[in-house]
């Protein structure tokens, strides 16, 4: 819907989209911000931009195009708030049983594994109001933000720690109420794969952070992947499942290199699809299999999801 609100925009201006794909709101807003630039004035001249505008068809059409792609851009970041459905008792349903109880546990155990020898007094969660993660931040002692599109995705992690040391924030994903580095460590999982607009997403996460960003996606290398079930059939066996991206593990690294962040580790969760353990409600036998192949090393080349640490680049990094 985002996409078709911008290429509409596009197509109404009298231009063609020749390249397919996501287009983010930041690349879009920096499009307008160069059209009006470019129209605010002619220089020597005395008449206001809009009366060169009305001499100039051609100025017309482009100042009516970046309003229209502004208008775009504004709805498309507007529309960024997945972590409203993550942090509901529906979504949360889906972490139930004993498949629940396994995929939280490996969660955990990967969490501490990327940030056992980081310091962590202050940390930003994003878009957590799953509450996924808040017990191995709070059991680390943490000077702990959580930030959501809404107020409204706090309720739980409110519910379930109301004496927790926590505080809270909510707005615009894309635009972090926080200077630059503010928060030591960034963590955000159950979120990417969901954002049209991910690149943005990670470039904002890179902003405010000091020393690391932690993220999952789920991986394009993984027997996941493989199987790719069509939608209809995975919501039959895994209710509530949610359309979501995929990744190249290497497309992630360069999106976080570019942004000044290298990825120093990364933990494959599972290898066999997370749909199978739900269909065979938390089998012993799977999870026994499971171990076996982390130990002999498959998982953490095929294992998916993926969660990520990647740390400030040296030449960047300031104290």
């Amino acid at each position: 819907m985002i996409e078709f609100e911008i290429f509409r925009a596009l197509w109404s201006s009298g231009f063609t989209v020749r390249r397919q794909g996501v287009l983010s709101n930041v690349t879009i807003l920096r499009e307008w911000e160069a059209l009006e630039t470019e129209h605010a004035a002619v220089p020597g001249s005395t008449q206001p931009p809009s009366a060169h505008a009305a001499a100039d068809g051609s100025s017309l059409r482009s100042t009516a195009m970046a309003g229209r792609l502004r208008t775009a851009a504004e709805g498309a970041a507007a529309a960024e708030s997945p972590d409203i459905e993550t942090s509901s008792a529906a979504y949360a349903r889906r972490f139930s049983g004993a498949a629940g109880a396994y995929f939280l546990q490996v969660q955990a155990r990967a969490l501490n594994y990327l940030i056992r020898d980081l310091p962590s007094p202050r940390v930003l969660d994003v878009g957590g109001g799953h509450g996924q993660l808040v017990p191995t931040l709070l059991r680390r002692n943490c000077d702990l933000t959580m930030f959501g599109s809404e107020e409204r995705t706090h309720a739980r992690v409110r519910a379930y720690f109301p004496h927790a040391r926590i505080s809270y924030g909510s707005g615009n994903l894309l635009q972090l109420p926080y200077g630059d580095r503010t928060f030591d460590i960034v963590v955000s999982v159950r979120l990417m794969a969901h954002f049209s607009a991910w690149e943005a997403l990670l470039a904002e996460f890179c902003r405010v952070s000091r020393l690391a960003v932690i993220v999952d996606y789920p991986s394009l290398r993984s027997l996941d992947a493989v199987t790719l079930l069509p939608l209809p059939l995975k919501k039959h066996i895994e209710q509530g499942a949610q359309r979501y991206r995929y990744f190249f593990p290497a497309g992630v690294a360069r999106e976080l290199r570019r942004n000044g962040f290298d990825v120093e580790r990364s933990f494959g969760q599972f290898f066999l699809p997370m749909f199978l353990h739900r269909a065979m409600s938390g089998s012993r036998a799977l999870q026994l299999l499971e171990g076996a192949l982390r130990t002999t090393g498959v998982t953490s080349l095929l294992g998916s999801p993926v969660l990520l640490l990647a740390r400030r680049c040296a030449e960047q990094h300031k104290y």
